[in-house]
Protein backbone atom coordinates (compact mmCIF):
# COMPACT_ATOMS: atom_id res chain seq x y z
CA UNK A 1 0.00 0.00 0.00
CA UNK A 2 1.45 3.32 -0.90
CA UNK A 3 2.65 5.71 1.95
CA UNK A 4 0.04 8.06 0.81
CA UNK A 5 -3.05 5.39 1.00
CA UNK A 6 -2.23 4.73 4.45
CA UNK A 7 -2.24 8.36 5.29
CA UNK A 8 -5.40 8.65 3.81
CA UNK A 9 -6.93 5.42 6.10
CA UNK A 10 -4.92 7.43 9.11
CA UNK A 11 -6.56 10.51 8.30
CA UNK A 12 -9.82 9.31 8.10
CA UNK A 13 -9.11 7.86 11.40
CA UNK A 14 -8.20 10.94 12.93
CA UNK A 15 -11.55 11.93 11.50
CA UNK A 16 -13.49 9.60 13.26
CA UNK A 17 -11.72 10.94 17.15
CA UNK A 18 -12.76 14.47 15.58
CA UNK A 19 -16.23 14.01 15.85
CA UNK A 20 -15.88 13.33 19.89
CA UNK A 21 -16.26 17.21 19.73
CA UNK A 22 -19.59 18.54 19.39
CA UNK A 23 -21.50 21.56 17.49
CA UNK A 24 -20.21 23.31 15.22
CA UNK A 25 -16.64 22.46 16.50
CA UNK A 26 -17.66 19.04 15.24
CA UNK A 27 -18.76 20.12 11.42
CA UNK A 28 -14.69 21.88 10.99
CA UNK A 29 -12.85 19.49 12.81
CA UNK A 30 -14.56 16.70 10.45
CA UNK A 31 -14.21 18.63 7.19
CA UNK A 32 -10.60 19.68 8.00
CA UNK A 33 -9.88 15.68 8.23
CA UNK A 34 -11.97 14.57 5.37
CA UNK A 35 -9.81 17.52 3.32
CA UNK A 36 -6.37 15.49 4.80
CA UNK A 37 -7.77 12.21 4.02
CA UNK A 38 -9.03 13.41 0.45
CA UNK A 39 -5.42 14.87 -0.45
CA UNK A 40 -3.49 11.76 0.93
CA UNK A 41 -6.22 9.76 -0.63
CA UNK A 42 -4.97 11.06 -4.12
CA UNK A 43 -1.08 10.87 -3.93
CA UNK A 44 -1.09 14.40 -4.40
CA UNK A 45 -1.90 13.59 -7.82
CA UNK A 46 -4.19 16.89 -8.12
CA UNK A 47 -7.25 14.06 -8.08
CA UNK A 48 -10.17 14.48 -5.90
CA UNK A 49 -12.28 12.19 -4.04
CA UNK A 50 -14.38 11.62 -1.38
CA UNK A 51 -13.20 10.55 1.85
CA UNK A 52 -14.65 7.31 3.38
CA UNK A 53 -15.06 7.23 6.84
CA UNK A 54 -14.43 3.76 8.56
CA UNK A 55 -17.60 1.42 8.11
CA UNK A 56 -20.55 2.25 10.70
CA UNK A 57 -17.81 3.67 13.93
CA UNK A 58 -20.06 3.29 16.91
CA UNK A 59 -18.49 3.45 20.60
CA UNK A 60 -19.56 -0.58 20.97
CA UNK A 61 -17.52 -1.35 17.90
CA UNK A 62 -14.39 1.30 18.83
CA UNK A 63 -11.47 -0.46 19.94
CA UNK A 64 -10.11 1.82 23.37
CA UNK A 65 -8.03 4.35 22.95
CA UNK A 66 -4.07 3.98 23.69
CA UNK A 67 -2.80 6.19 26.49
CA UNK A 68 -2.28 10.03 25.51
CA UNK A 69 1.18 10.69 23.26
CA UNK A 70 1.36 6.45 21.94
CA UNK A 71 0.10 4.85 19.03
CA UNK A 72 -2.84 2.38 18.66
CA UNK A 73 -1.57 -1.56 18.51
CA UNK A 74 2.10 0.03 18.47
CA UNK A 75 3.04 1.24 22.06
CA UNK A 76 6.55 2.47 21.28
CA UNK A 77 6.37 3.50 17.78
CA UNK A 78 6.28 7.53 19.10
CA UNK A 79 6.36 9.89 21.98
CA UNK A 80 4.75 13.25 21.24
CA UNK A 81 5.35 16.07 23.92
CA UNK A 82 2.98 19.37 23.14
CA UNK A 83 5.95 22.47 22.73
CA UNK A 84 3.59 25.18 22.06
CA UNK A 85 -0.50 25.60 22.12
CA UNK A 86 -1.86 29.09 21.86
CA UNK A 87 -5.12 30.85 20.64
CA UNK A 88 -4.34 33.48 18.11
CA UNK A 89 -6.53 36.23 16.38
CA UNK A 90 -7.25 34.07 13.80
CA UNK A 91 -7.10 30.27 15.61
CA UNK A 92 -5.14 27.84 17.06
CA UNK A 93 -1.96 27.27 16.56
CA UNK A 94 0.00 23.81 18.17
CA UNK A 95 3.93 23.32 18.10
CA UNK A 96 4.77 19.50 18.87
CA UNK A 97 8.21 17.31 19.33
CA UNK A 98 7.65 13.87 17.93
CA UNK A 99 10.24 11.16 19.17
CA UNK A 100 10.84 7.96 17.36
CA UNK A 101 12.31 5.60 19.92
CA UNK A 102 12.17 2.62 17.24
CA UNK A 103 14.80 1.72 14.42
CA UNK A 104 12.32 2.52 11.70
CA UNK A 105 11.39 5.48 10.20
CA UNK A 106 7.87 6.70 10.43
CA UNK A 107 4.98 9.32 9.45
CA UNK A 108 2.20 10.42 11.59
CA UNK A 109 -1.25 11.46 11.96
CA UNK A 110 -1.20 13.43 15.40
CA UNK A 111 -4.62 14.80 16.72
CA UNK A 112 -4.43 17.12 19.28
CA UNK A 113 -7.43 17.49 21.77
CA UNK A 114 -8.07 21.39 22.36
CA UNK A 115 -10.05 22.38 25.64
CA UNK A 116 -11.67 25.60 27.21
CA UNK A 117 -10.87 27.04 30.42
CA UNK A 118 -13.96 24.85 31.33
CA UNK A 119 -12.60 21.83 30.31
CA UNK A 120 -14.70 21.68 27.20
CA UNK A 121 -13.49 20.31 23.87
CA UNK A 122 -13.62 23.36 21.60
CA UNK A 123 -11.31 22.00 18.78
CA UNK A 124 -8.86 19.27 17.10
CA UNK A 125 -5.72 19.94 15.09
CA UNK A 126 -4.70 17.33 12.74
CA UNK A 127 -0.77 17.51 12.81
CA UNK A 128 1.15 15.33 9.81
CA UNK A 129 4.78 14.74 10.71
CA UNK A 130 7.42 11.95 10.36
CA UNK A 131 9.97 10.89 12.51
CA UNK A 132 13.64 9.14 11.22
CA UNK A 133 14.55 6.12 13.80
CA UNK A 134 16.09 6.75 17.27
CA UNK A 135 15.15 11.05 16.44
CA UNK A 136 12.95 13.91 17.41
CA UNK A 137 11.40 16.00 15.12
CA UNK A 138 9.16 19.10 15.22
CA UNK A 139 5.65 19.35 13.76
CA UNK A 140 3.23 21.60 13.72
CA UNK A 141 -0.83 22.16 12.61
CA UNK A 142 -3.04 25.27 13.43
CA UNK A 143 -7.05 25.24 13.05
CA UNK A 144 -9.07 28.12 11.93
CA UNK A 145 -11.82 27.73 14.86
CA UNK A 146 -11.08 30.60 17.14
CA UNK A 147 -11.13 29.95 20.62
CA UNK A 148 -11.59 32.84 23.32
CA UNK A 149 -9.59 32.87 26.52
CA UNK A 150 -7.33 30.34 28.20
CA UNK A 151 -7.08 26.79 26.41
CA UNK A 152 -5.03 23.82 26.83
CA UNK A 153 -3.98 21.28 24.54
CA UNK A 154 -3.54 17.23 25.01
CA UNK A 155 -2.55 14.36 22.38
CA UNK A 156 -5.54 12.90 21.25
CA UNK A 157 -4.94 10.15 18.90
CA UNK A 158 -1.35 8.85 17.04
CA UNK A 159 -1.36 6.99 14.29
CA UNK A 160 1.92 5.59 12.21
CA UNK A 161 2.96 4.27 9.12
CA UNK A 162 6.68 3.18 8.04
CA UNK A 163 8.14 6.07 5.88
Amino acid sequence: MKISTRLGVLAAGLMVATTACSGDTANKATETAKSVASNAASGATGASSPATSPAAATPSTVPPSPPAGQVAGQPDTAKVAIKKCVATATGIDVQIDITNPTKINYQYVIGITVKDAAGKVVAGVPIIGAANAGATAPAKGSSGIKAKGKISCSVGSVGAVKA
